[in-house]
């Protein structure tokens, strides 16, 4: 019929949307993560680390603010701005390049990681607002993800890919690496030339969710709490598995193909996480990603060092934290309402980064030697497996699903929602429901 027509045209356009923010993403963080990866031996260790810590506690900050400037000055914008900062880093370490290593130059790529850090938390919280109003206008919103995360992850596929050519020549000179820095800056600008293809801003300005206060009313709340650890996870995790366990069980060559397969096996966790949450089940993929996590730190600590064993484990680290990424912004949309979302998804990325900042902050055997590291990140997987089994959205029947005249969720069962309303405000109800 003329209506199914219509319908399958609107789901297109919006796919078409998603498929276009992932090209985004793609080109900006195929050029990011080539330098985050060789920023060591572009920048030397401590310059990198003191660049990247600058952006990493900037980002963290910023994640308190950027709901709010978001929601002000729309999410086009702010994903340009966002690119603009990762432009600024890259442009910086060209400055270096070209310029030679002194106090100046060195000063100058400490700032251009600050103003990143700072412009990442506009793009990151721009892309997750509008993401999920997309996806729950076209469900399921699994789907969407799985669309986006491909896509972003293919970059981290071809930074994987880069650093292994990178490793297998002589070291390049400094003119080859302003060539490479300039490659950088031409990647995001296409990433920049990309957002022309977006459809306007999703959002209406709404002044109600339009402060400081509002982000800060969702931090200190019981689902926060329960959720909070699987958020700290996906960050803290990945410094240990990376670079603690990646250094120590691959030569820097062979980890760029590690680092390759890495991130295939999270492209393939974003499809797997597709099919189980496009149905609502969410136990599957607590199982899921409790059976690829645990077992690999076991792994990593009793078995002997064998690349077999080491590339079993770096494969099931990539399948695991990208299934528990699509899984959170999966609970995002389920449990918060559109006025809330910028607001979540920069709390998601506030508590992300903590993770990330203690995760790099405890590198160093000196401060924390490898074996306390695989405890502290193995205690924090079960405890993220573990607590959210207490926010837990029940499963919806497939009408309920495929249910097009409404595009809100039931969060809760009847028989408990007055219960659940006292424990935790901010759970939205279906207003059409009530009103029946």
């Amino acid at each position: 019929s003329a209506a199914k027509r219509q319908h399958k045209n609107y789901a297109k356009m919006k796919r078409q949307q998603t498929i276009v923010m992932g090209m985004v993403f793609l080109l900006v963080f195929a050029a990011y993560y080539i330098l985050q990866g060789l920023a060591a031996d572009l920048l030397g260790n401590g310059l990198a680390s003191g660049a990247l810590a600058a952006l990493y506690a900037v980002f963290t900050v910023a994640c308190l603010f950027s709901p709010s400037l978001v929601r002000r000055w729309g999410e086009i914008k702010c994903l340009r701005l966002g690119i603009l900062g990762y432009g600024i880093f890259a442009g910086s370490a060209l400055i270096l390049a070209l310029m030679g290593k002194n106090k100046i130059t060195k000063l100058i790529v400490v700032v251009g990681g600050a103003l990143n850090g700072g412009s990442a938390a506009l793009l990151w919280t721009a892309q997750g607002q509008r993401m999920l109003i997309v996806a729950k206008k076209d469900p399921p919103i699994s789907s969407h993800f799985a669309i986006f995360w491909t896509f972003f992850n293919i970059s981290a596929v071809l930074g994987g890919v880069a650093t292994f050519v990178y490793f297998s020549k002589e070291k390049p000179s400094p003119s080859v690496n302003a060539h490479l820095f300039s490659a950088f800056l031409i990647l995001m600008l296409l990433g920049a030339v990309f957002t022309l293809c977006l459809d306007a801003d999703t959002d209406t300005n709404d002044q109600q969710s339009n402060s400081l206060k509002e982000t800060f009313r969702l931090l200190f709340t019981r689902r926060m709490f329960i959720l909070s650890p699987i958020y700290f996870y996906t960050g803290f995790s990945q410094p240990y598995q990376l670079e603690t366990f990646g250094n120590v069980a691959f030569s820097a060559r062979i980890l760029g193909l590690q680092l390759a397969l890495f991130y295939v096996c999270a492209v393939f966790a974003a499809y797997i996480a597709d099919i189980i949450l496009a149905k609502d089940r969410a136990l599957i993929a607590l199982f899921l990603f409790a059976l690829t996590s645990i077992p690999p730190y076991f792994l990593a600590f009793f078995a002997h060092s064998t690349l077999f064993t080491n590339t079993l484990i770096f494969a099931m680290w990539g399948f695991s934290v990208n299934l528990i990424q699509a899984y959170s912004y999966w609970l995002i949309a389920a449990l918060y309402k559109k006025d809330q979302s910028a607001h979540a998804v920069a709390l998601y990325k506030f508590i992300q980064s903590i993770g990330w900042c203690l995760g790099f902050l405890l590198l160093p055997p000196k401060r924390c030697s490898p074996s306390f590291q695989l405890f502290l990140v193995a205690f924090n997987c079960l405890l993220a497996i573990l607590l959210p089994l207490l926010q837990l959205p029940p499963h919806r029947s497939d009408h309920e699903n495929n249910e097009s005249s409404s595009r809100r969720i039931s969060f809760f069962s009847s028989s408990s929602s007055a219960q659940e309303e006292q424990r935790n405000i901010l759970i939205p109800h279906n207003n059409q429901e009530q009103q029946k």
